[in-house]
């Protein structure tokens, strides 16, 4: 297991840093899959995923000068069978997963074995936001948007730690230490509010939280 889970991606030279840790092998030499689905249930979720896609929007992650860059469209997962899938995923270095919308990413990732062929073939996953929380126990009530399959809030639980994400934001003024501690009230797991300069690096032996911005564990 490699995990990198971020709330705003790689913003910093202490969350690249651990990015090549766990990449174990040069950014140009790498092949990678990026998944940015999570991002469509917004209005301007077209934007946001070309963003993600180009660099050109948030925290550079796709753009850092991989070798071979693929997409794997998270909603087609579960007309893609096990066996396509998995050639898929031959030689891919790492997973990219944009934010957006965490149910709705989770739902589908859900619909097949991809997360379980991450963890199996040992593939490097890298969050963001919504990306980094779906492996958490649960996202909260608070984070519940799309919602037609009248899911719960629980998630893959593949962390014991819920993630609330981008603190003290500008443009998401809900996002405050107030709203993350009644958040946490609420979950019965350990609990952490985390501004975008700041990651979780787990490994099966390890868990690091790195930060050059600020965080909190609020249980």
């Amino acid at each position: 297991m490699r995990l990198l889970l971020t709330s705003g991606g790689i913003t910093n030279d202490s969350i690249k840093h651990a990015f090549l840790e766990l990449l174990g092998k040069k950014v140009e030499d790498s092949t990678v899959l990026c998944i940015t689905s999570a991002s469509y249930t917004f209005k301007n979720g077209p934007y946001m995923a070309y963003g993600f896609l180009t660099g050109k929007i948030g925290a550079p992650m796709v753009n850092l000068g991989f070798k071979k860059i693929g997409l794997l469209e998270a909603t087609a997962l579960p007309h893609i069978s096990d066996q396509i899938l998995e050639e898929q995923l031959k030689h891919v270095d790492a997973i990219l997963v944009n934010g957006g919308d965490p149910l709705f990413l989770y739902h589908f990732f859900n619909q097949s074995r991809l997360m379980s062929h991450i963890l199996e073939k040992n593939i490097l996953y890298v969050g963001l936001s919504a990306g980094s929380m779906i492996l958490t126990p649960d996202i909260g009530d608070e984070f519940i948007g799309w919602n037609p399959e009248k899911l719960t809030s629980s998630t893959f639980g593949i962390v014991g730690f819920s993630i609330f994400p981008h603190l003290f934001y500008p443009e998401l003024p809900d996002n405050n230490l107030e709203n993350a501690k009644k958040w946490a009230e609420k979950l019965n797991h350990p609990c952490y509010a985390i501004d975008d300069e700041t990651a979780f690096l787990v490994t099966d032996t390890t868990f690091e939280i790195i930060s050059e911005g600020k965080y909190y564990k609020l249980k």
